[in-house]
């Protein structure tokens, strides 16, 4: 996954880590409950893609031999079973295209496994509904052409690291389009309760905030002016958030300041300097938006 990629599965994390704290709220909101389930399979399915994108080629060799030793295996349980039926019903036609062992299967070469493979699931193929005491059905069946096309992939695929990374690649873009979407219904039903239950709200609109790593978020730019829109350098503003002073700063000799990664919410910013009257602004901070203001500074009467 890339940076952005990164940011929005983290994001996607934490509005499942609030909603989790939550319960008591969100069970009363309209269809946030499922949309939750839904959130939750998305980064599940996500952490899959990601593993699948860092395939290298000591994966891909585990792979294959995992796909080559469940063929060797399957192969010769079902070559068994087909011998025992054979000898059982005096078929000797039967018994003389069955009878390998384990130990035939993992000597053949790549190739000829692939083939001999076939030739056992070909042979119980039309026959499987007299094999049922063999303990070989359709659902066995099923599953050893499930090995076989398997196996066959591994052996075709000229780049199959490049193609599983392809696919998961694909797969993330998918599960990223969806995933936005999943929160973005959520963040709808959040609206119900935006007054009556503001803490709660405020949460989610913070938990929902996309942070890249090595980035930094800016939330409030400012400038203080004189009344001739001057820039007024010195100022010291304080932010309080209900009732806290979160911050003391002093602005720059333009009178400019920014504030990173505020969390969302309502601030109060007092601006005081020597001479000039003390300027009390309401500031609303939104998670993931940037808020501009500009303070004028008067001579204090």
């Amino acid at each position: 996954m890339n940076t952005t990629q990164e940011a929005r599965d983290r994001r996607y994390r934490r509005i499942i880590g609030f909603s989790d704290g939550n319960l008591a709220i969100i069970v009363n909101l309209p269809e946030y409950a499922t949309n939750l389930v839904k959130l939750k399979a998305i980064v599940k399915a996500i952490q899959e893609a990601a593993e699948e994108q860092k395939t290298d080629i000591k994966g891909i060799s585990k792979y294959k031999l995992q796909a080559k030793n469940l063929l060797i295996k399957l192969s010769a349980d079902n070559a068994r079973k087909l011998t025992s039926f054979a000898k059982l019903t005096q078929n000797p036609v039967l018994l003389g295209q069955v009878n390998f062992t384990e130990t035939d299967f993992k000597r053949f070469s790549d190739d000829s496994l692939k083939d001999y493979a076939q030739l056992i699931y070909n042979c119980a193929e039309p026959i499987v509904s007299q094999l049922e005491n063999y303990n070989i059905s359709t659902d066995s069946q099923a599953t050893f052409s499930g090995a076989i096309a398997d196996y066959n992939e591994v052996l075709v695929s000229p780049d199959l690291a490049g193609t599983i990374k392809k696919q998961a690649t694909e797969k993330l873009v998918r599960l990223l389009i969806e995933g936005d979407q999943v929160v973005d219904n959520m963040a709808a039903a959040v609206e119900v309760v935006r007054l009556k239950e503001p803490v709660f709200y405020l949460g989610f609109k913070t938990a929902q905030k996309t942070t890249v790593r090595g980035r930094v978020s800016l939330s409030v730019k400012g400038q203080t002016v004189d009344v001739n829109g001057q820039p007024m350098p010195g100022v010291i503003f304080t932010a309080t958030l209900n009732g806290v002073v979160v911050l003391t700063k002093k602005t720059s000799k333009k009178g400019g300041f920014n504030l990173k990664s505020l969390a969302a919410g309502a601030y109060a910013f007092t601006f005081k300097k020597a001479g000039l009257a003390e300027q009390t602004i309401t500031v609303v901070v939104n998670a993931g938006e940037l808020t501009k203001l500009k303070v004028i500074m008067v001579t204090m009467e």
